[in-house]
């Protein structure tokens, strides 16, 4: 785009929460999401195809990936564990890996899994919690 980059973001300009993108103007204003539940965190995929975000559609809160134009929308963690809530996701700088933070019954842990919900891998194991994962650059 000539004006930079698309931004994508969540609001409840529609009554819950959604993830829309815009122009880096503030212009272009787009829904992706039209869903009874809200999803928020929204993180573009490296190449811009794709954005990863959290949502509670499923009854719990997931991380789900869709097209960058709201297309197939597929749920890539399924309960990482008991009473798992899954937020926060970061991809990594080749787009091979997505990072989230998930806790249940126990401290909040980081985990990582290809783009697909593949090969899933917790990150933290100690008693500490783990929050709002980052890629270096």
């Amino acid at each position: 785009m000539a004006n930079g980059p698309p931004i994508a973001f969540a609001s409840d300009r529609d009554g819950d929460e959604e993830i829309y993108t815009m122009r880096s103007d503030g212009t272009y204003v787009r829904q992706l999401t039209a869903h009874w539940a809200w999803a928020n965190s929204p993180a573009w995929s490296p190449d811009g195809t794709r954005i990863a975000f959290a949502s509670n559609r499923d009854g719990d809160l997931e991380i789900y990936v869709m097209r960058s134009d709201g297309t197939d929308v597929r749920q890539l963690t399924d309960g990482v564990g008991q009473r798992t809530i899954g937020r926060s996701p970061a991809w990594s700088p080749d787009g091979t890996r997505i990072a989230f933070e998930s806790w249940d019954l126990r401290p909040r842990r980081i985990y990582t899994m290809w783009p697909d919900g593949r090969d899933l891998r917790p990150l933290t194991m100690n008693d500490a919690s783990g929050e709002d994962p980052a890629w270096s650059p």
